[in-house]
């Protein structure tokens, strides 16, 4: 029988979710590192990051000239008893010193007018849309990269039964 992990984000419980959906939302985004992870009947959660091989390792220069990654390890809060499902191999890392690339600037989003951010990463925030006259926060949550300036989005308020702008502003360092 599989594992069944669960996780907490912006206050949401989520779950149950097989140990290949965890890291496939872990890579995408949807889970974040600072978010909280369970195995069922475990208590007390651990914080994504602190959860072997669920997030990518970032490659480093010295490590760019690897001819091959190691395989990847199955997930696990410390215990081998709590082992999710195995990964499969990875494939090999490009040999060549050009394919390794700087990495990309670290920016941060604040909320302009009708946002409000839930989380970001230096590279993506995510944010939900609220009504600037009503006060209706949409349920949903919306990813964008972030920018210099002000990135701008719009959606449909279904209190007010209209269109809203939405804005984020982005600062790259």
């Amino acid at each position: 029988m599989a594992d069944l992990w669960f996780y907490s984000h912006a206050e949401e419980k989520v779950g149950p979710c097989s140990g290949r959906r965890m890291k496939e939302l872990a890579a995408c985004g949807g889970i974040l590192p600072t978010d909280t992870v369970w195995k069922e009947g475990v208590e007390r959660g651990v914080t994504a990051s602190k959860v072997k091989n669920f997030f990518a390792p970032a490659l480093t220069p010295e490590q760019a000239p690897a001819a091959e990654a190691p395989a990847a390890e199955p997930l696990g809060v410390g215990r081998p008893e709590e082992a999710a499902e195995p990964q499969a191999a990875t494939a090999p890392v490009a040999a060549s010193a050009s394919s390794w690339q700087a990495p990309a600037r670290k920016g941060r989003a604040t909320a302009g007018r009708g946002a409000v951010i839930v989380s970001q990463d230096g590279v993506n925030v995510k944010y939900r849309k609220k009504c600037t006259t009503c006060g209706h926060l949409d349920s949903s949550w919306n990813n964008m990269p972030i920018r210099n300036g002000m990135m701008r989005g719009g959606f449909y308020c279904p209190k007010c039964r209209k269109h809203r702008e939405v804005e984020v502003h982005g600062h790259l360092s």
